[in-house]
């Protein structure tokens, strides 16, 4: 399950460029910048003040970083509803 999506578009080059805006290169340095600094930011957002539920609760992201990252550049690309 970790990085399906990523592995179906990475099948063809030309269809991911098309779709996100950036090559796989681009994509891997993205990340390469993302996973550096997603830790923290994750951490800031859970640790927020007047947070209600405790940190933990609630469903957890059922895609992976690389998923995500790679479904909000074809909304950014394509803005498919």
């Amino acid at each position: 399950m970790v990085m399906r999506i990523f592995k179906i578009m990475s099948k063809d080059p030309r269809a991911f460029r098309m779709t996100t805006g950036v090559s796989f290169p681009q994509f891997d340095l993205l990340m390469r910048d993302i996973e550096k600094v997603y830790p923290e930011i994750e951490r800031a957002r859970l640790d927020r003040p007047g947070r209600k539920r405790r940190v933990g609760a609630g469903r957890p992201f059922s895609l992976h970083l690389w998923d995500r990252v790679l479904m909000a550049l074809m909304y950014c690309r394509t803005y498919l509803t």
